[in-house]
């Protein structure tokens, strides 16, 4: 057995297999560095030696023996069990699993939990046949949450050509783990994806994949009631009011206070609520170079906000490809906007009041003291505003 950490301890991930194929598989679909101009020197050896060269240096140099620490140990061992018990969930026809190798990534870097995400492949296969969510019993709650919202959605758009969502297949708690099945879905996270790539051709993915996702998520935003007054103080009024109280929106009392009143009128005239996935940033999407695929609805809400979704998926990439200063981005994503405004029964004029109470919001959830991204965001997109815009801007 060998064991394998990487890129530094705040945010271990782990690659367990002594199988040449799912050694090749880590190889294509992981990342060794969090630096994109390092990540890409090592693609370029990556594609330059053959495949049996990049296993012996893995064997050989990256790998080293090491005994498993519980957690993992037993996830295995209960992963193992479940399987042999319940074949006929996971094998095609006669199938026979003679063994199973494993790449097993640590999520406890995430401040929600510790959980292990597990691939699984079978005998000699080239690509995973499932994913198991993997956690103590202390995260059952979390990781039956997410089976149950997978399979909500799942149920719904199964026959949809539209939208590529993870099949689930089982969930299953033991005395020390709590597990999460899911069939694998061919693709890396699209965040990993786009540190392949440089240049235009970078930019021209991220393009296509937000116009992908913006027509999924045209399909996937059903429309249940309208908000409550809960969902109003849940979303625009209490992150306002938190946010109101600090050094910066003291400094910004006028905009809040603009801000409240056409929270008020929004209210008033009432919001549709959406189906919305909670948390689609770009590692929810797996990305194989043709196709996206939304994973992890851990989530997911039926009485959610429209357009927060999207907003998430853009301005993740803030950094990266500027909605303020990029003219190409900045039309892609003003009409997309449009296009979901307009299948949500949106004012126009509503959009750019929705976008900073999302802003409010991630700052008092996301936000951390180390890392203050979105509050960043909020205090640049108000300094903006205050400037002169481009007319084509929509928010």
């Amino acid at each position: 057995m060998t064991f394998f950490a990487f890129p530094s301890s705040q945010k271990p991930q782990f690659y367990f297999s002594n199988k040449k194929n799912a050694v090749i598989f880590f190889v294509n679909n992981f990342l060794f560095s969090k630096n994109a101009k390092i990540q890409f020197l090592i693609n370029i050896i990556k594609f330059a030696f053959p495949h049996t060269f990049i296993y012996f240096l893995i064997k050989t140099i990256l790998t080293r023996e090491k005994r498993l620490p519980h957690k993992i140990s037993d996830a295995i061992d209960d992963i193992r069990e479940f399987i042999k018990t319940n074949r006929e969930l996971f094998l095609l026809n006669s199938e026979k699993i003679e063994e199973i190798n494993f790449i097993i990534r640590n999520s406890k870097w995430q401040r929600r939990n510790d959980k292990l995400a597990i691939i699984l492949f079978k005998n000699f296969d080239k690509h995973p046949f499932a994913v198991a969510k993997a956690g103590s019993v202390q995260h059952k709650s979390s990781i039956e949450l997410e089976f149950s919202n997978t399979k909500t959605v799942y149920d719904k758009f199964k026959n949809s050509k539209s939208i590529l969502i993870p099949e689930p297949i089982a969930f299953h708690i033991s005395d020390k783990s709590a597990l999460y099945f899911e069939r694998a879905v061919e693709g890396m996270p699209f965040n990993d994806y786009l540190k392949l790539l440089s240049g235009k051709r970078r930019k021209d993915i991220y393009i296509d994949v937000l116009r992908n996702c913006k027509e999924q998520l045209v399909v996937f935003n059903c429309q249940e009631q309208f908000l409550s007054l809960e969902d109003f103080h849940k979303y625009f009024y209490n992150p306002l009011e938190v946010f109101s109280k600090t050094e910066l929106g003291k400094r910004h009392s006028l905009k809040l206070k603009i801000l409240k009143a056409q929270i008020d009128e929004i209210l008033e005239s009432k919001l549709i609520s959406v189906w919305m996935h909670g948390d689609l940033w770009a590692g929810s999407i797996l990305y194989n170079g043709k196709q996206a695929a939304i994973i992890d609805w851990e989530f997911f809400s039926r009485r959610g906000v429209p357009l927060w979704d999207f907003f998430l998926l853009v301005f993740y990439f803030g950094a990266v490809f500027n909605y303020f200063t990029d003219q190409d981005i900045s039309e892609i994503v003003d009409n997309s906007l449009l296009d979901l405004a307009t299948h949500c029964k949106i004012d126009k004029n509503y959009i750019p009041i929705i976008f900073q109470s999302y802003l409010l919001f991630n700052v008092q959830n996301r936000d951390t003291d180390k890392e203050k991204y979105w509050q960043n965001l909020l205090e640049h997109y108000w300094n903006v505003s205050d400037s002169k815009r481009s007319t084509n801007k929509l928010l």
